[in-house]
């Protein structure tokens, strides 16, 4: 299972903790830190590459912009290598203490539907948000048989801790293709992908008072970002039917955003490799 922490690599400290804690239960040195696409790339874009990638008005900061663009990373690497149950974790999480994170995740992959999108293993700031939802949505019937998971179905609980497959991962990346960046990372999940969402109970982990904002406090961009045309073209032909309401302006608006994208990071160093966690979780 390939694992990537979005992370602010100014931070120092906040990584530290991290480390330590992920150390503690037999992590160490198995994720993958996306500490690139920060606020200050955001800020050199020029106007017309800020316009092309802010879809439909967004007014979100360039923080905002960034922490989007990490996340849009982590669904072109996981589409374009074909990763199954991908750990996606922002970089401020407060762990459950009285269960095994490490036995739950492997217990959560094996319980997952197939043709499963995302399943969101961690909170919001307080435990609360999710007797809210609960209340809010009213599905306590949904849960899968003698399992710990619950859904399809479910709304986004931030995303600041999922698990998603090659599937959500091509289907986000058309969307966001055709659509631009327009809303926070959690809420454009659920635009996308509610039909095969599902919730752990309990949380391993929510996100510490903290918040998001690893991505307001910078590093080269890695020119690892190529929608290519043959590429883009295998995320259209294999994202879900749903999807393909959305083709009439694909090509038009994809290829301009993919022009600004590489526009982006061609002023950049380039990033020779990267060094994932495969297998190792």
């Amino acid at each position: 299972m390939a694992f990537f922490v979005i992370h602010y690599n100014r931070l120092i400290e906040r990584r530290v903790a991290l480390e330590k804690s992920l150390a503690r239960m037999g992590l160490q040195n198995v994720a993958s830190w996306v500490d690139w696409l920060n606020k200050e790339d955001v800020d050199r874009m020029d106007d017309p590459s800020k316009l092309c990638l802010n879809g439909l008005g967004y007014d979100g900061n360039s923080g905002l912009m960034s922490l989007n663009l990490k996340h849009l990373w982590v669904y072109w690497y996981t589409a374009s290598h074909k990763l199954q149950n991908v750990l996606v974790m922002e970089d401020d999480p407060l762990f459950q203490t009285d269960v095994n994170i490490v036995t739950r995740l492997h217990e959560i992959v094996t319980q997952l539907p197939h043709n499963y999108s995302i399943a969101y293993v961690g909170t919001c700031s307080t435990w609360e948000h999710s007797v809210h939802s609960w209340k809010v949505h009213g599905r306590l019937g949904s849960r899968v048989p003698n399992t710990t998971l619950f859904g399809p179905g479910y709304p986004s609980r931030c995303a600041n801790g999922y698990v998603l497959s090659e599937r959500g991962a091509r289907e986000m990346l058309l969307f966001m293709i055709n659509t631009g960046i327009h809303a926070p990372a959690d809420n454009m999940q659920d635009e996308v992908l509610s039909q095969g969402s599902y919730w752990t109970e309990e949380p391993l982990w929510k996100q510490t008072d903290l918040g998001s904002i690893s991505h307001e406090v910078s590093h080269d961009i890695p020119d690892v970002l190529p929608f290519s045309e043959a590429f883009v073209d295998r995320v259209r032909n294999s994202a879900s039917s749903h999807m393909e309401a959305h083709s009439h302006s694909f090509h038009v608006r994809g290829a301009r955003r993919n022009s600004t994208l590489r526009r982006a990071t061609a002023s950049m160093p380039r990033w020779h490799s990267l060094q994932v966690g495969h297998g190792h979780l």
